[in-house]
C-alpha cells in the first residue's frame, strides 16, 4: 500500500470546502476535466497571470499535485514557506542548473504522481509576454508522462500584476487534450516542438501570442 504524504492528505481533506468557497467567491467554471487522468504520471501545464493560479489548478485537476516553483519565492515569509513545503512544492533555482528539482520531479512522475509547471516561469501581464521554458517538455520525454494544457481565464483580475489586490472575479478553466511526448521524439528539437504544441493549444482559447491585452 502506498503511503500518502501529509500534503496529499491535507489536499484531499481541504478540497471539498475550498471548492465550494471558490465557486461562491470566484464563479469558478471548469471544462474538460476528463482530460486529466485519474491516476498515473501527468504534467499539468497552465498559463500564469495570478497568485491564485496554483490553487485553481489543483481544484480543476482534482488530483494531488506538486508544483515546481522558483526558489526566489521562498525565504520571505515563514508561514508561506512552511505551507508550500507541506504541500510538496519543489523549489527550482533560476540562477543555477536545477538538478535537484529535476531529480525530485522525475522521481515524483515515475511514482505515478501529478506535477504542475508554469512554462512562462513567472506571472505575466498578458499571454505571450514570456518565452516558454522547456522543462515540462523535457520531463515529458524523460518519463513518457503526457502534458495536459490548462487554460485559466479571469484570474488576471485578482492577485495579478495589473490588479494585485483581492477582487471577486469569474474564472473559467479549460483543460485541453493531452500532448503525448512520444509523438515528438523524432523531431529535430523535440522539446521545442512540444512547447510549440502547448502554445498552440493555449492560443486556441486565449488568442495569438505577443498581443498585449486591452
Amino acid at each position: 500500500m502506498t503511503r500518502r504524504s501529509g500534503g496529499e492528505i491535507s489536499t484531499r481533506l481541504l478540497h471539498p470546502p475550498v471548492a465550494v468557497a471558490a465557486r461562491l467567491l470566484t464563479d469558478l467554471e471548469v471544462v474538460g476535466r476528463e482530460h486529466v487522468p485519474e491516476s498515473g504520471p501527468v504534467i499539468l501545464v497552465p498559463n500564469h497571470v495570478s497568485l491564485l493560479d496554483p490553487p485553481i489548478v489543483i481544484l480543476a485537476a482534482h488530483r494531488y499535485t506538486r508544483f515546481l516553483a522558483l526558489d526566489e519565492l521562498f525565504g520571505r515569509n515563514r508561514t508561506f514557506d512552511a505551507a508550500t513545503k507541506h504541500f510538496g512544492t519543489i523549489p527550482m533555482s533560476r540562477v543555477y542548473p536545477p538538478l535537484s528539482a529535476m531529480k525530485t520531479s522525475l522521481e515524483h512522475l515515475r511514482a505515478g504522481g501529478a506535477l504542475a509547471i508554469f512554462p512562462e516561469g513567472r506571472r505575466v501581464a498578458y499571454w505571450g509576454e514570456s518565452t516558454s521554458k522547456r522543462g515540462a517538455a523535457w520531463l515529458g520525454i524523460a518519463t513518457g508522462a503526457p502534458l495536459v494544457p490548462i487554460v485559466i481565464e479571469g484570474t488576471e483580475g485578482t492577485l495579478s500584476l495589473a490588479h494585485p489586490r483581492v477582487r471577486r472575479v469569474s474564472i473559467r478553466v479549460t483543460i485541453r487534450e493531452a500532448i503525448e511526448p512520444d509523438a515528438f521524439v523524432s523531431c529535430v528539437a523535440p522539446t521545442l516542438a512540444i512547447m510549440g504544441a502547448w502554445e498552440r493549444s493555449v492560443s486556441e482559447i486565449l488568442g495569438e501570442r505577443n498581443s498585449p491585452q486591452p
